[in-house]
């Protein structure tokens, strides 16, 4: 099969340009795939930490029979990750007030109120030309990339009067993203510790044999027995 596929791509008439343009394609898939798992692995290990955090959470009132049933259980890890998510979350929450406030200020001083800081921002980075036609080619009907990286249109480049943009654009972003960290934690804490409520007080018979086995290794539950039943007895 993969001979058969070799012999298409070869028998195929293409041009230099349409080479170059299939060749920066597949290294581009190939850079996609590789950054997918990269985050697939990143999320991975984001939901083990955050389940190890919700059981630590909840670990000594489980063991010390503080909660009895999931309902208690779901009841108490709710409370306790809301308390965590909210103590995490005030210093990013603050580093995006102080950034805030630091442009209400600059805009209030030089009444910059239509100022685009982000746009600002950008005059620290490369940017590419990617509006030339003759960047482009055509490969059955689809348009690719013919040229990778573009021609720049831009370089960075630092303007004093842009100075308070690129302090105040960082702060917000960076208390975005670790406000946004903190959130996506205290979902995760919030499904594990339902799966939790269930999995703690699940009771089984699997690999339960009435005929062999021995009563007396069976530990007795008090909780199995109302207060009627011992009034009885």
């Amino acid at each position: 099969m993969i001979d058969a596929l070799l012999s298409f791509f070869i028998s195929v008439e293409m041009s230099d340009n349409d080479r170059r343009a299939l060749l920066i394609l597949v290294i581009i898939l190939l850079v996609l795939l590789f950054i997918i798992g990269l985050i697939g692995m990143g999320i991975r290990w984001i939901i083990m930490r955050q389940a190890d955090k919700a059981d630590g959470l909840m670990y000594e009132v489980t063991v010390a029979h503080v909660i009895n049933n999931p309902r208690d259980y779901r009841k108490m890890a709710s409370k306790k990750n809301f308390r965590l998510f909210f103590q995490k979350s005030l210093i990013p929450l603050g580093v995006i007030a102080l950034g805030v406030l630091i442009w209400v200020i600059y805009s209030a001083i030089v009444d910059g109120w239509n100022r685009n800081i982000f746009e600002e921002f950008l005059d620290l980075f490369f940017l590419w030309h990617y509006e030339d036609p003759d960047n482009y080619v055509q490969i059955f009907g689809i348009t690719f990339l013919a040229k990778w990286p573009a021609p720049f249109e831009d370089h960075p480049a630092f303007h004093v009067e842009h100075l308070v943009s690129y302090i105040v654009v960082p702060i917000i972003v960076g208390g975005s993203l670790a406000y946004l960290y903190q959130a996506q934690g205290y979902m995760v804490r919030a499904l594990v510790c339902v799966k939790r409520s269930n999995e703690v007080f699940r009771k089984s018979l699997k690999g339960y044999n009435a005929n062999t086995l021995d009563p007396n290794s069976v530990p007795y539950d008090p909780s199995l027995h109302s207060a009627n039943d011992s009034n009885k007895l």
